[in-house]
């Protein structure tokens, strides 16, 4: 179905998405990119509820999710973490990644909600700043998750 709607430049040749390349068409028509999420969001979602299924034995299970706001997963959860860096940092660290330009960022962050909106709707804020150590924060969290884990939340 992708194929069918971008084209077979959205696939590289170990068949994995082009996701840049994806990207840089999707980000830029607004249709394209309903077209392009009512796509992938399924199937992503589909993949996630399998491996948590898979999964059954563990305290808690976490799902990393860059639109789990936007496509309306976080609805189907128990609980969410929220990770968050300030807009200057997350610009850089999507550049250098991606190897891609800033207008480029831009445009995808224009379609993600903010930051402000995530935390609210978020259990758990992990603040990815580069000045506040990360791990005392996951560690927190996840004694927070084993404690509702003994009390019978899954």
């Amino acid at each position: 179905a992708v194929t069918e709607l971008l084209g077979a430049e959205a696939y590289r040749e170990d068949g994995s998405l082009n996701k840049t390349w994806i990207a840089g068409k999707v980000f830029h028509d607004k249709s394209l990119l309903t077209a392009y999420n009512h796509i992938i969001h399924p199937a992503v979602r589909a993949d996630a509820q399998n491996w948590q299924t898979a999964q059954s034995n563990a305290p808690y299970t976490i799902r990393e999710a860059a639109l789990l706001f936007e496509a309306g997963s976080y609805r189907e959860l128990d609980g969410i973490i929220c990770v968050t860096a300030p807009e200057a940092l997350r610009l850089s660290r999507v550049m250098n990644r991606d190897g891609v330009t800033e207008a480029q960022v831009v445009a995808r962050m224009a379609h993600q909600w903010p930051e402000a909106e995530k935390e609210v709707l978020s259990q758990f804020v992990i603040v990815n700043d580069g000045q506040q150590p990360l791990i005392p924060q996951v560690w927190r969290i996840h004694h927070a998750l084993l404690q509702l884990y003994s009390q019978g939340s899954k």
